[in-house]
């Protein structure tokens, strides 16, 4: 469990990483040659970036770059945020009372249920023993 919310932190923190690089790093530069942009510019100081981000890293931090620091410590908790939102598990019938879902399945609201009061709502207690019934009545099966 705590390997697979690791792992997910790492991956997302990784990429944003690589995103906050090249955001830190091309808006002052784009900022600096202004007279002389061009899109080959930008692709190859892009490309410098992506190729030696351990260098670009600390160039940055030899800075002290605000947006740098900033635009870090906003994908660490996102990643942090993200690692453990995903990384949550259902087991069984443990049903989420406030998202109404059960795995990625998801329960319907009431104004999916209620039409002008033509459907009726029902619990969950009802709703369950509704699909068991359907199970020993051979639900699903189509006959011809």
């Amino acid at each position: 469990m705590k390997f697979k919310h690791i792992g997910l932190f790492i991956l997302v923190f990784t990429f944003l990483f690589l995103i906050v690089l090249q955001i830190s790093t091309l808006i002052p530069f784009i900022a600096n040659h202004t007279d002389s942009l061009s899109v080959e510019l930008i692709k190859d100081q892009s490309l410098t970036i992506l190729l030696h981000p351990i260098e670009t890293m600390q160039i940055l931090v030899n800075a002290n770059n605000p947006l740098f620091w900033a635009l870090i410590a906003a994908a660490f908790l996102y990643a942090i945020f993200v690692s453990y939102r995903l990384g949550k598990s259902k087991e069984g019938w443990e049903v989420d009372a406030k998202e109404q879902s059960h795995g990625s399945a998801r329960f319907a609201t009431s104004k999916e249920l209620f039409n002008n009061g033509e459907f009726n709502g029902c619990s969950t207690k009802e709703t369950f023993k509704e699909f068991l019934q359907s199970l020993d009545d051979g639900g699903g099966k189509h006959e011809n």
